[in-house]
């Protein structure tokens, strides 16, 4: 197909026109909508990080599985997510359960314990330890679900259909995988730097599928690629809209700022591989290994396969969305589905499957390219939040440690300050908000005990704000950044996400399902929407806690995306 070059980001109208923080469409609970006919499977594909600002303007640069299911299916632009802590764990709690982190319970990545003053990933369980594939003993890392509230995909898929059906999901982020399907996923397989191999936990399974086994021993150590290499520096750069080494990118893990990167000359070569492409591939040769091992979409009972690309997200921290490596990595995906979607031809048919895409999150364009073009972005380090939080927290109560702990979505005050009369504590609490939300680049800071609760009776980024917390899991006060700014906890990284401005929130859905036509629809629908849809595509109810309706797949439609 021609080619034509663009430009990424193009800073200015565009951008700011996809920044601005807008209210989210409003939803509620209701019956399933007209969806296409129930399939033997549902794919559900998830590109880590994946903003509509930088995958719109080249979907006709593609010419694979992703341009395959956006101009197949029907593709929506503009799929907001309604609340602001745009993170991995959350994105995928969302979109796997229908309801929003304040009601699913993932608010964040990970979360400060009161009175415990740790930080504390979100599927860490020491309880569940992982299995190593080799050796089948189970003394790794602990992971699962247990503090997901709410059931999903799963569960719905496995109370309509009962214990034939299949919900299987793969991917290189635990806290993607164990979340994006609901509580009780039949399969749920990650990647351990530690193992080099693809694994999970006592959590999920009693002992590590045979075939899983297999696979591993198969495919030996698949961090053993060598030399990742641009094959066309000149298509890369056009797509990029720059140069290699653009100014903000970084080094992540010795792998080198530009093409070539040698994975086997990186401080830690297990972690640099899922930096780059080839850990794509892993996932799909799983998912490949999973549909004839569990038999997926063989008979008339529905299954459920989730696929998340989180390599593409890794690429996008340390070399930002307008990188030839993070556009390397998209290329890479969608020559990964292309093989994934002909195998799904020939053993499923094509009548019999439907593919969901979307993303968990969107990301910041370049802090240093929209200062370059005059724009007011700014990178807040946490360092700065918690010397402000501080000071303000002194004038009122002396010097001392007041503030226990800082992440990107909020701060907790010390014991030694919730020990306080409960004025003072007012009066710290308002002066932090203050100090904090007059940090240069910040756009809002409040109270989370003023936040949370009837999120449906409030507007704009206290909405957004409410959707996001939780009493005990999300600090004592939120903040978060103006539109191109990002508040940031690692200075190695290019860019980042967690705002509620739309280039963080607002992120491509493509569903292809047979009897839909192919449509682009411009309108604004919300993550929300994506466990109900799919729901109806597996002939089951939705998720019990989901709280927007599914997408009406038969309604009117707009032209098809492409002539």
């Amino acid at each position: 197909m021609p080619r034509r070059r663009w430009i990424a980001p193009i800073l200015g109208s565009i951008i700011f026109a996809a920044v601005a923080c807008r209210e989210p469409p409003p939803v509620s609970p209701k019956p399933n909508a007209r969806t296409a006919s129930p399939v033997r499977l549902v794919v559900l594909v998830v590109v880590d990080q994946l903003p509509t600002w930088s995958f719109d303007p080249m979907i006709s640069e593609l010419d694979g599985g992703l341009h395959e299911i956006v101009t197949r299916g029907r593709y929506y632009p503009r799929a907001s997510a309604p609340y602001a802590g745009t993170h991995t764990a959350p994105g995928h709690a969302t979109l796997g359960t229908g309801a929003p982190p304040a009601i699913n319970g993932i608010v964040a990545n990970r979360w400060w314990i009161p009175g415990e003053g740790r930080l504390v990933n979100c599927d860490d369980d020491p309880t569940h330890p992982s299995f190593d594939p080799r050796t089948l003993s189970a003394d790794g890392q602990g992971v699962s679900n247990h503090n997901l509230a709410v059931d999903g995909l799963a569960e719905s898929l496995h109370r309509t259909h009962g214990a034939a059906a299949r919900a299987v999901a793969i991917g290189m982020k635990s806290r993607a995988v164990v979340h994006v399907l609901g509580r009780s996923p039949d399969v749920a397989l990650w990647f351990e730097t530690d193992r080099r191999a693809m694994t999970t936990s006592t959590a999920f399974a009693k002992t590590l599928p045979a075939w899983v086994t297999a696979f591993a021993v198969e495919r030996g150590d698949p961090t053993a690629v060598g030399v990742w290499t641009a094959d066309d520096p000149t298509r890369l750069a056009a797509l990029a809209g720059g140069p290699d080494d653009a100014p903000g990118e970084t080094d992540p893990l010795g792998l080198g700022r530009t093409f070539p990167h040698d994975v086997a000359r990186s401080s830690a070569p297990a972690k640099a591989f899922s930096e780059t492409p080839a850990a794509n591939t892993l996932v799909v040769d799983t998912a490949l290994a999973a549909l004839e091992a569990e038999a997926l979409g063989r008979d008339d009972v529905p299954d459920l396969l989730a696929l998340t690309f989180s390599a593409h997200d890794f690429a996008g921290h340390a070399w930002c969305q307008e990188s030839w490596e993070r556009v390397d990595h998209l290329l890479g995906i969608d020559r990964d589905l292309a093989r994934l979607l002909r195998e799904l031809d020939a053993r499923i048919g094509r009548d019999n499957y439907a593919v969901v895409l979307t993303s968990d999150h969107g990301a910041t364009p370049s802090i240093d390219r929209s200062v370059a073009a005059g724009h007011p972005a700014r990178r807040i380090m946490l360092e700065e939040v918690e010397a402000a939080a501080e000071n303000a927290a002194a004038s009122v109560l002396g010097p001392g440690d007041w503030i226990v702990g800082v992440s990107v979505l909020g701060l907790s005050l010390a014991d030694a300050a919730k020990q306080r009369p409960a004025a003072e504590q007012d009066q710290v609490l308002s002066k932090i908000v203050f100090a904090v939300g007059a940090i240069p680049g910040m756009a809002f800071a409040g109270r989370v005990d003023q936040l949370v609760g009837d999120c449906d009776a409030r507007e704009g980024i206290a909405q957004l704000a409410c959707n996001s917390l939780a009493r005990g899991r999300s600090g004592d006060v939120y903040f978060t950044s103006a539109p191109l700014s990002l508040v940031n906890d690692d200075a190695n990284e290019c860019t980042a996400h967690g705002s509620p401005s739309d280039h963080d929130r607002q992120v491509p859905l493509a569903i292809a399902a047979p009897g839909v036509p192919a449509a682009r629809v411009e309108e604004d629908v919300s993550t929300l929407q994506v466990a109900p849809t799919i729901a109806a595509l597996l002939g089951a109810s939705p998720p019990s806690a989901a709280h927007a309706p599914a997408i009406d797949l038969q309604g009117a439609t707009r032209p098809p995306i492409l002539p």
